[in-house]
C-alpha cells in the first residue's frame, strides 16, 4: 500500500491508500513543481504547487515492478544526489 502518500483534495490534503493494481500502467512526473502534466501522476514534496500526490520522490518503493510505463524526473535532479549518497 502507498499509505505515505497524501492525495490533494481541493486545497486540503487527505491521507489515502492506493493498491498497486490501480497504479499499473501509470506515468509519473516526479518533482513536478510547476510542470503539471495531464495524464501523469504529478508528484512533489511541496503541496503549494498543483500536484496529484505529495510525497518524497526518493522513497517510492511501494510502486511494484513494471507498474509504471513512463517516469519523467526533469526538475528533481538536486534531490537525486541526496538519495544516492
Amino acid at each position: 500500500m502507498l499509505s505515505y502518500f497524501r492525495r490533494l483534495v481541493g486545497a486540503e490534503a487527505a491521507e489515502t491508500e492506493y493498491d498497486e493494481v490501480e497504479l499499473r500502467g501509470t506515468k509519473l512526473n516526479l518533482g513536478c513543481g510547476l510542470d503539471y502534466r495531464d495524464g501523469y501522476v504529478n508528484i512533489d514534496f511541496n503541496a503549494t504547487h498543483r500536484v496529484d500526490l505529495v510525497a518524497d520522490v526518493t522513497w517510492l518503493r511501494d510502486f511494484g515492478d513494471e507498474s509504471c510505463v513512463e517516469i519523467v524526473a526533469q526538475t528533481c535532479w538536486n534531490t537525486s544526489s541526496a538519495a544516492v549518497g
